[in-house]
């Protein structure tokens, strides 16, 4: 049973990064503010007296519905 995987846009200023945390075959392993259904959420990174922390974004992207098919 493996874990979540992610996916990182970093692109330009770091207050503009965004984390995506994906999971195919069903729903995250639990995240702090992802929904418990959603099979992928949003992060984005807050800047808090010049250290950034990971706070949630969009909560749910979607719902896996049943694993991937060969």
């Amino acid at each position: 049973r493996g874990g979540n995987w992610y996916a990182m846009d970093n692109a330009g200023e770091r207050s503009t990064w965004r984390k995506y945390y994906i999971n195919v075959c069903r729903p995250l392993n639990p995240v702090p503010g992802c929904d418990r259904y959603a099979s992928a959420c949003q992060m984005k990174y807050k800047n808090d007296q010049g250290s950034f922390s990971e706070t949630v974004s969009i909560s749910n992207l979607g719902v896996a519905k049943t694993g991937p098919m060969v």
